[in-house]
């Protein structure tokens, strides 16, 4: 049993005694949100920026274009060469479930006393010390409370328990540059005196500011390390202007009368898919699930690259996906993955400094088109 210092017994939960399990999987959030594992496509990046967005009737974000004092977050993400390191993450990532696991109580009791709910800096003050009992570093405390009260505030309840029994993947994070060490010349990351080997499939900038970082585990167990860097921001892109309407026959057709084919490639791993699940064979069936998220997002990365570099104002329709995925098209609407390259396609525009739109198309369909010289047959 892992025993922590007695400001964690201030409120007395019951927390299970577990630091075997191994695993917790938390939403990225400010960690690394929908990051592709997709390594050494140089515009596989997640980018946020910190200014306000301008909203109208028909015009979902306004015309979003980086202000030269909002800073670009970027999150890298590379392979940990696990083979012999996997052991020594899965064991932190127990560490940061039984911690987690501890907030959980801490929350819940307080809820049953309808006491004030603690912040993260309640948490943080909770939990000092006990980083050299679990074998954590005091920032991947802090960063844990961090997502834990992101998370409940979202949710606006307690979170859920962490368990790798409940099939929650390992997570550690690090709340700040301090806790770990790069060394890109031998790839190597070094937390707490042990060394992590990666596969560096692009550099991280000389001149870019590291945030935070964390490593993560995907469904088949491999890891990863994620790092979230604040770079400057492009100049002003000057260009022509696409819009684009997203569909199902053609995942998009552009103002310029270009189309872009549908993969489907679900489609492609469907009948090898349903083969593995029926002969009960889950790491088959994890592997070609993986194998479909892989292409289809290496192929929305080269289109949406592609329409970012060309163009110097990019406007796409704000077709529902999450709606059309309740009706009986929602394995061709999941297939496609809209949402997925608007996202691309919008952090890619403020990357390179391109100006994008999202309009609406109710009843306003003739605006997204207001540029297209071509009529569809």
């Amino acid at each position: 049993m892992v025993v922590l210092p007695a400001a964690l017994l201030q409120f007395r939960p019951k927390v299970p005694a577990d630091p075997a399990e191994d695993g917790s999987q938390v939403a990225y959030g400010k960690f690394g949100e929908n990051v592709s594992p997709v390594l050494g496509y140089k515009d596989q990046m997640n980018v946020h920026v910190k200014n306000n967005v301008l909203t109208g009737s028909n015009v979902l974000h306004g015309t979003i274009r980086p202000s030269i004092s909002a800073g670009v977050i970027i999150t890298f993400r590379y392979r940990v060469k696990d083979k012999t390191s996997a052991k020594h993450l899965r064991r932190m990532s127990g560490a940061v479930n039984y911690a987690w696991n501890y907030c959980c109580a801490t929350q819940r009791e307080a809820q049953r006393r309808h006491a004030r709910w603690p912040s993260r800096f309640d948490f943080v003050r909770l939990m000092t010390g006990s980083g050299a009992e679990l074998g954590l570093h005091s920032d991947t405390l802090g960063g844990l409370a961090r997502q834990f009260v992101d998370s409940r505030n979202v949710a606006r309840h307690c979170p859920a328990w962490r368990s790798r029994k409940k099939g929650s993947l390992g997570w550690v994070p690090f709340n700040a540059a301090r806790a770990f060490r790069v060394d890109e010349a031998s790839g190597v990351i070094v937390v707490l005196g042990r060394k992590y080997r990666l596969w560096f499939s692009r550099p991280i900038p000389s001149d870019a500011k590291i945030k935070t970082a964390c490593f993560a585990e995907d469904a088949r167990g491999r890891w990863y390390f994620n790092v979230q860097i604040e770079v400057a921001e492009a100049e002003t892109k000057e260009g022509p202007t696409v819009a684009i309407d997203l569909g199902l026959k053609d995942l998009a057709t552009l103002s310029d009368g270009r189309r872009i084919e549908m993969p489907a490639f679900y489609r492609r791993h469907e009948a090898n898919l349903a083969l593995a699940q029926r002969r009960g064979q889950k790491r088959r069936a994890t592997a070609l699930h993986a194998r479909t998220k892989n292409c289809r997002k290496h192929f929305l990365h080269r289109e949406s690259t592609r329409l970012v570099r060309e163009h110097g104002r990019v406007i796409v329709g704000d077709v529902n996906a999450a709606g059309l995925a309740k009706t009986r098209m929602a394995k061709s609407v999941l297939d496609a993955g809209w949402s997925m390259l608007r996202e691309q396609l919008r952090y890619k525009a403020l990357r390179h400094g391109v100006a994008f739109e999202v309009v609406s198309e109710k009843w306003n369909y003739p605006d997204l088109f207001r540029l297209r010289k071509h009529r569809r047959p």
